[in-house]
């Protein structure tokens, strides 16, 4: 079997990114979000309880960005924040209920147009192809952070 060579990770960083981009695409019309707020939402949803800072690191954006992201989510409903019992300074954040609603809806938007799309685009083989891609795929993003990512993840 021959090397992954560049050309392929360039091809796979592509489709990876097109991807991303057009399921945010498909939801972005009917949400009531812009992009950073449902970027803020998704990583609430996925790990609830975090700090502010916490997520300004993990989402590369300053402080002061995540602070008024934040705040005009709170003020809309979407997220509210808690004094955790062990640390009284520490303020956590977590879904609303109507976050968690608007979470839910745009994740069916987006499950939808991904069934809609290989329903129509691909042949049962290539579907197939694809499902056994999948485990192969989150073994690649599911590892563990490796220290050079953990301390860029710490920097910003």
């Amino acid at each position: 079997m021959r090397k992954f060579l560049e050309d392929d990770a360039r091809n796979l960083h592509y489709v990876v990114f097109r991807m991303h981009r057009r399921l945010r695409n498909e939801s972005l019309h009917e949400s009531p979000l812009t992009v950073s707020e449902e970027t803020v939402l998704l990583a609430l949803s996925a790990q609830p309880n975090q700090t502010g800072a916490e997520l300004a690191r993990f989402q590369r954006i300053t402080p002061q960005s995540t602070h008024m992201l934040v705040k005009n989510l709170t003020r809309r409903g979407y997220i509210s924040s808690h004094k955790t019992s062990l640390d009284r300074r520490r303020k956590e954040l977590v879904l609303t209920e109507l976050g968690e609603r608007l979470i839910s809806a745009i994740e069916l938007k987006r499950l939808k147009w991904i069934q809609e799309k290989v329903d129509a685009e691909l042949t049962a083989e290539e579907a197939n192809t694809v499902l056994k891609a999948l485990p192969l795929l989150r073994r690649l993003v599911d590892r563990p952070l490796e220290s050079a990512e953990k301390k860029l993840l710490r920097e910003h």
